[in-house]
């Protein structure tokens, strides 16, 4: 009975033992996973930023200041997936965080200037570093009304700075 005891004491300890281990284990790797995922956000980041920034840019100025910018997202279905969604501000609360909406959830002339922003503002990157060439853009605002139409013309009078813009519309 006394070496059953010993043993069973024995076992409870080295049970103990592989636990502690275990545990340590554990740990390490989520630390390892907390700091992988932070290095990926962090290029990912640096790497969207100037792109995330521009189009932001673009699309308040494109909405009047109704968005006040986008957002790159990770997808929850798919993590290898980015989503771009567009941020509002609450008029009534400033100081409140943005509301987030994804393009599904936005107007379809809306979603035409999320998407028009992000095609202009790779541009706009890309002019920075390359020769310009001429940019022609035919009948992009068929889901404009004129006062839609006139903040595009912002944007592409600051983009015609960089390159000649020609845009041929049925806009006044």
């Amino acid at each position: 009975a006394k070496d059953d005891a010993i043993n069973a004491k024995q076992l409870a300890a080295n049970e103990l033992a592989r636990m502690v281990t275990d545990c340590e284990r554990f740990i390490r790797l989520q630390h390892a996973i907390a700091f992988l995922e932070a290095q990926v956000e962090a290029y990912r980041e640096k790497s969207q930023g100037p792109m995330i920034e521009k189009t932001s840019e673009f699309f308040a100025t494109l909405t009047n200041g109704s968005f006040t910018g986008v957002a790159a997202q990770v997808d929850d279905r798919d993590p290898d997936r980015i989503n771009l969604v567009a941020k509002r501000q609450n008029p009534d609360d400033p100081d409140a965080l943005p509301d987030i909406l994804h393009t599904a959830a936005l107007s379809e002339g809306t979603r035409d200037q999320l998407y028009l922003a992000l095609r202009l503002a790779a541009i706009d990157i890309h002019l920075e570093n390359h020769a310009p060439m001429p940019l022609i853009l035919d009948d992009i605002l068929m889901t404009f009304d004129d006062e839609r139409a006139e903040s595009v013309f912002e944007v592409l009078k600051k983009l015609s700075k960089k390159t000649q813009v020609l845009i041929f519309t049925h806009h006044r």
